[in-house]
C-alpha cells in the first residue's frame, strides 16, 4: 500500500527559497532583456503571474510563421529557469543530517495527527489491516532537488523508516525516492500547458509543430520516461494522498481530474489537503 505526498512550490517557499515565477522573472529579464518572452514579461508582469498560463495567452498573438521563434525563446527561458533554480537550491545548507532525518520521519509518519477523531479511527483501521509494507511516496511538481536531499538523508538515518503491525505481524515501511513529474534540474524540464484548449489561438491548437512542445503530456511522452504512467501507478496503489504546497491550478488539471477518479474508485481512499 502507498501513502503518497504530492508536493508543490509551497514546499520550497516554506524553506525560504525564492522560487516564485516573479522571483525568476527579475533574473530572466536582466540576463536576456531582448528575448521574445522576456520582453513580453517585462511589459506586463500581471499577465505572466502564472508562467504556464501566460504562455497560452501569449500564443494568442502568434501566427504559424513565428512558432519556431517562440519555441526558441521558450527553450532559452527553460535554460535560464534551470540555472536560476539551481542557484537558489544551493542556498540550502544542511548541518545536522541526523536531526533533519528524524524530524522528517516524525512529520511524515504522523501526517494524520491533526485529523478529527473519526478520520483518525479510519486511518488506524486502514493501517492495522494492511498486511504488507507501506511505501511513502512523493510525487513532486518541483524541479529542485531539496526534497530529494531530505529523503535521501532520512533513508540513511532512519532504518527502517517506519513500522506497523497487522494481525500481530510486523512490517517495515519504506520511504521512496521522489518522482519528478515535470522533470528536474539535471534533465529536461517539462514546462507548458495541460491541454490544447489553453492555447488561446484556434489556428495553433492542433498544430503539432507547437503542441508537441508545449502540451505537457505530449512532451512527457516524447521524452519516453513514462513519468505520467509511473505517477498514475503510484496514485492507483495509494490509500492516502496528501497535497502540500500545491495551487491545484489549471496547468495541471489532468492530475486533479485523475485524483477525483481515484477517490471514486475506492470508498477507503482519502485526500488530505
Amino acid at each position: 500500500m502507498n501513502i503518497t505526498f504530492m508536493i508543490g512550490n509551497g514546499f520550497d517557499l516554506n524553506l525560504k527559497l525564492n522560487t516564485r515565477y516573479s522571483h525568476f522573472y527579475t533574473y530572466y529579464i536582466k540576463s536576456d532583456p531582448k528575448d521574445l518572452l522576456s520582453k513580453s514579461i517585462r511589459e506586463d508582469f500581471e499577465k505572466w503571474s502564472d508562467l504556464e498560463i501566460g504562455l497560452g495567452e501569449f500564443l494568442k498573438d502568434i501566427d504559424e510563421s513565428q512558432i519556431e521563434e517562440f519555441l526558441d525563446s521558450k527553450s532559452t527561458l527553460e535554460r535560464m529557469l534551470s540555472e536560476y533554480l539551481f542557484s537558489e537550491s544551493q542556498r540550502i545548507s544542511i548541518k545536522d543530517t541526523k536531526a533533519l532525518g528524524e524530524e522528517f520521519q516524525k512529520k511524515i509518519l504522523n501526517f494524520f495527527s491533526d485529523f478529527n477523531a473519526l478520520d483518525k479511527e479510519h486511518y488506524h483501521r486502514i493501517i492495522s489491516t494492511t498486511k504488507d509494507n507501506i511505501n511513502y511516496y512523493f510525487i513532486t511538481f518541483n524541479y529542485t532537488n531539496v526534497l530529494d536531499r531530505i529523503v535521501s538523508i532520512a533513508n540513511k538515518n532512519c532504518i527502517p523508516f517506519g513500522f506497523h503491525k497487522a494481525n500481530d505481524i510486523g512490517y517495515n515501511d519504506t520511504i521512496m525516492t521522489p518522482h519528478h513529474i515535470h522533470g528536474k534540474l539535471s534533465e529536461d524540464l517539462i514546462l507548458g500547458l495541460d491541454n490544447n484548449e489553453q492555447i488561446l489561438n484556434d489556428k495553433l491548437k492542433v498544430n503539432p509543430k507547437l503542441t508537441n512542445y508545449i502540451i505537457k503530456s505530449a512532451v512527457n511522452s516524447a521524452l519516453g520516461e513514462r513519468k505520467i504512467e509511473t505517477a498514475k501507478a503510484i496514485i492507483d496503489n495509494s490509500k492516502y494522498i496528501c497535497l502540500f504546497g500545491l495551487s491545484i491550478g489549471d496547468t495541471d488539471r489532468m492530475w486533479w481530474s485523475y485524483i477525483i477518479e481515484w477517490l471514486k474508485r475506492g470508498s477507503d481512499n482519502r485526500l488530505v489537503l
